[in-house]
């Protein structure tokens, strides 16, 4: 059985996150896939970007959308609901043009405790999630839903699945975040629930109180269990860590001891390894 694509985010206009240095750390660890992450408040030209990625050697597959209340697909107002869609709708034109094919969306976006199981912002979420999935149709760019933190729309990795089951598409799918799952979940569960639904993941690691974007084996998730139940479910996308520590952090975590690791890791995700 072949080994599942590695891949990483990298972030763009972040003041933390410089481009040349991750680009230069994601070669040292044999990455060449990259999901691009872009700060929606800095100038962004997809074409010039997309060259600068050909020139480290780095192709994009895959492009996380922008997220705010005006990108918020779940919104019950209508027309802002609209509004939210036709936004991701030109993310889905930068992904294409940066060279990818798959974009990330968030299902809601500030937290909104009880409302989320409201059946007004349900409805919406899945009105907005059967437009997506006839754009991406259109354009050939794959939907992933990722499943997010507590008290905000998205948390419930199983209502997502009802939506993506309901409209069958092959252009819309699930995005697992195996951090935001750990966040008073259990992250092997929550993956479970969305199963062969699954279109791309954010591997990464936190302690279970916060979104610390740890690299991954430096919080408390239990990865070799995510990296098993990948390969249960037949899991086949990309394997995307997404590493937001400073590029010194990270070197300094991920050394030849976590390089081996990081290994085994996507031979048990992949089924090869015991």
């Amino acid at each position: 059985m072949q080994k599942l694509p590695l891949a990483s985010a990298i972030g763009w206009g972040f003041p933390t996150w410089r481009e040349a240095e991750e680009a230069e750390l994601l070669a040292a660890l044999g990455i060449r896939r990259v999901q691009v992450f872009r700060n929606r408040e800095k100038p962004f030209a997809a074409p010039d970007v997309r060259r600068w990625l050909t020139d480290q050697g780095l192709a994009c597959t895959s492009f996380h959308a922008a997220f705010g209340d005006d990108y918020d697909p779940s919104r019950p107002d209508d027309a802002a609901r609209r509004r939210s869609v036709e936004n991701l709708a030109r993310e889905v034109d930068v992904c294409m043009a940066l060279g990818g094919r798959l974009l990330v969306v968030h299902p809601g976006d500030a937290p909104i405790g009880p409302e989320m199981h409201d059946a007004e912002r349900i409805g919406a979420l899945e009105r907005s999630a059967a437009e997506l999935a006839a754009l991406g149709e259109r354009e050939g760019c794959t939907i992933a839903l990722e499943n997010l933190q507590p008290d905000q729309m998205g948390n419930d990795m199983a209502m997502l699945r009802r939506i993506v089951d309901a409209i069958d598409s092959p252009r819309l799918g699930l995005n697992y975040d195996c951090g935001h799952a750990n966040l008073g979940q259990d992250p092997v569960a929550v993956l479970h629930q969305a199963g062969p639904r699954i279109a791309s993941t954010h591997i990464h690691d936190n302690s279970g109180r916060g979104d610390d974007h740890f690299a991954p084996g430096f919080g408390s998730i239990d990865i070799d269990a995510v990296c098993r139940a990948l390969a249960e479910i037949g899991y086949r996308g990309e394997f995307v860590l997404e590493l937001m520590e400073t590029t010194d952090a990270l070197r300094r975590r991920c050394d030849a001891a976590w390089m081996e690791k990081l290994g085994r890791w996507l031979d048990l995700a992949s089924g090869i390894a015991p």
